[in-house]
């Protein structure tokens, strides 16, 4: 409960305006991009670990790669994989790096189809992904969380008090700028752990379930890591608020009149309900300091490092909602920080692409359910300890 720190809103806001809000749509993947950093052989022998993929006859003509903007996801033109001395594969607004969908590498997948659960993949793999993340693209800031982390996993509750947060507020003496970028991997790295949580495969009984010893020792002993979910909803809703005309104004080619009558409606509502939150998130107050734009440019960098590091995920589900998250934060970072309050006025303006309004949409509809999810969560943990959130 009370104020989410670096936001303008309480816990119970995010959570009210929640409850309208459950975006549902696809998205073109490129699984097999090659990974920059270390040698990956991009597989991982679990079952639960394959995507389900869908064969290209059966996608509506108007969604192929092969059709003009904006029934096409218009990407930059460079290579599969990170050359550093080569063309970069981004443009100077973005905060992601882009993902060739012309390649012969590309799949085409149905998000519903597959879910981002717990599959099995752990190892020395799934530790280098985050453990580089965090080690070369934070800021140093979780080194100096880590310790006073350990000691509230060991507090039996949920949460953490108002004093206790003040104390590990404390500690993060960064600016706004680098504290945001923690709290987007870091809400993001929470969010993918409730969903894995809460989508796990028991062996014992063969069957899915919620595990709330999961939740809890991933998620729930750390205060910083619920909040950062809570964050980066705001900034998500903040995002898709700057973008509400262009959304309205936009044709979503489905290859179907009544489906894309019914998307459309749906997009009405998903802004309607989203025009009724008040401004959660103000991005004017981020870069705009003496050295903003090095800073700026400083926050990209090593965002697109991380978009590239996803590449290296050895499961491929895992692989598929790490990418398409990515890119959804990439894009909202570019919608709040590169472009004015009077862009995107129009749909008429081409300064995103299908691809990204997509991710944007669907990263949203992830962080959605991991705030359901984690009152979920808070219940079964109050009714097995009888404990206070």
């Amino acid at each position: 409960s009370g104020a989410i720190d670096d936001l303008r809103c309480e816990f119970h806001a995010v959570e009210s305006v929640n409850d309208l809000i459950s975006p549902t749509l696809k998205q073109i993947v490129d699984l097999y991009k090659q990974c920059a950093f270390w040698a990956n052989d991009g597989l991982c022998v679990l079952k639960d670990c394959v995507v389900q993929t869908e064969d290209e006859e059966t996608i509506p003509i108007e969604w192929r790669t092969n059709n003009k903007p904006i029934d096409k996801v218009d990407f930059a033109p460079f290579g599969k994989s990170f050359q550093p001395f080569q063309a970069c594969d981004y443009e100077e607004k973005d905060f992601c790096v882009s993902q060739d969908e012309q390649s012969t590498n590309g799949v085409y997948v149905d998000l519903l189809k597959n879910p981002e659960r717990f599959t099995g993949y752990a190892g020395q793999s799934a530790q280098n992904i985050w453990q580089s993340i965090y080690e070369e693209n934070c800021f140093d800031i979780p080194a100096r969380l880590s310790n006073l982390a350990m000691s509230e996993k060991e507090r039996p509750h949920f949460g953490n008090s108002e004093e206790e947060k003040q104390k590990r507020l404390a500690q993060i003496d960064e600016c706004k700028e680098k504290r945001v970028f923690y709290r987007v991997v870091s809400g993001l790295h929470a969010s993918i752990s409730t969903h894995l949580c809460y989508d796990y495969f028991n062996r014992t009984t063969q069957e899915w379930s919620p595990n709330l010893e999961c939740f809890m020792n991933r998620v729930g002993y750390f205060p910083e890591r619920l909040q950062n979910i809570y964050f980066n909803y705001a900034l998500l809703l903040r995002s898709i608020l700057k973008l509400n005309t262009y959304l309205l104004d936009n044709t979503y080619c489905v290859g179907n009149s009544e489906e894309e009558i019914w998307l459309k409606s749906k997009i009405q509502e998903l802004v309607s309900v989203c025009l009724t939150m008040p401004n959660t998130f103000d991005e004017s107050e981020l870069f705009d300091g003496p050295n903003s734009i090095i800073l700026k440019e400083e926050v990209k960098d090593r965002f697109r490092n991380v978009s590239r590091i996803m590449d290296c995920v050895g499961c491929e589900k895992c692989r598929l909602w790490g990418k398409l998250q990515t890119r959804g934060f990439g894009t909202a970072l570019k919608v709040l920080f590169s472009y004015d309050q009077s862009s995107f006025q129009s749909s008429s303006d081409d300064s995103l692409d299908r691809g990204e309004i997509v991710s944007l949409l669907n990263t949203f509809n992830q962080f959605s359910k991991s705030i359901n999810v984690v009152q979920k969560f808070h219940h079964m943990y109050h009714d097995q300890y009888h404990s206070v959130f």
